[in-house]
């Protein structure tokens, strides 16, 4: 799987049928499929969150949570926190760099901002709306932040050797959160549409520490 969300599949059975990325497809094309693939993790599917699939719901649509170290008390904490949502050129990802959107998240109360994408033709836009289903994002909340905050900064206590990582997590039908990955080197584009880095003192002491 490379980076960006490329080469992902998405690959489902239903009622004795095939489909890859949501196109109906036989089993040989499956097997072929999985057989060609090199470098690639197989994860089980999470069904997302009404609230994420009223958004977008051709996509798994995920939380990315940066969690961070406060060099002056060694406890971690969340930083920032973007959420992307898939549109019609991303097929089953998510992915803001592949022509999806992003949505700062307030930390604090998990509230969103405004949808927001980027193209070379277009550069910058804002949406209060998901511009292919329009439902509203902007203004509503992440429902259960803090279950995933909590979960976020618990696996992070885990890893700690690790004191900078971004965290991409789905909350799931049940409310749940489920960590897909974690990223110890992650892009910061999306993470400071809302608010820069530096805007947050303990942000700005981990990049002065020793632990950069």
């Amino acid at each position: 799987m490379s980076a960006g969300g490329k080469s992902v599949h998405h690959i489902k059975s239903e009622n004795g049928s095939y489909f890859i990325n949501g196109s109906p497809t036989e089993p040989d094309a499956v097997t072929s499929t999985i057989k060609d693939l090199d470098e690639h993790l197989v994860v089980e599917y999470v069904d997302q969150h009404e609230y994420s699939e009223e958004i977008w719901p051709e996509s798994t649509n995920t939380v990315r949570v940066l969690t961070m170290i406060d060099p002056d008390t060694g406890e971690f904490f969340v930083g920032r926190a973007t959420h992307r949502f898939g549109g019609s050129g991303t097929g089953p990802t998510d992915n803001w760099s592949g022509g999806g959107f992003a949505v700062p998240v307030d930390v604090d109360t998990g509230q969103f901002q405004q949808l927001v994408s980027y193209s070379t033709e277009e550069g910058k836009q804002q949406f209060d709306c998901h511009p292919e289903t329009g439902t509203t994002v902007a203004g509503k909340h992440v429902p259960h932040w803090d279950r995933i905050q909590s979960a976020v900064l618990e696996v992070a206590e885990i890893h700690e050797q690790n004191p900078y990582v971004s965290w991409d997590v789905v909350l799931d039908s049940n409310g749940e959160p489920q960590i897909i990955e974690g990223d110890c080197a992650p892009g910061l584009t999306t993470l400071q549409l809302g608010w820069g880095l530096f805007e947050d003192e303990r942000i700005e002491r981990f990049f002065e520490s020793d632990f950069v």
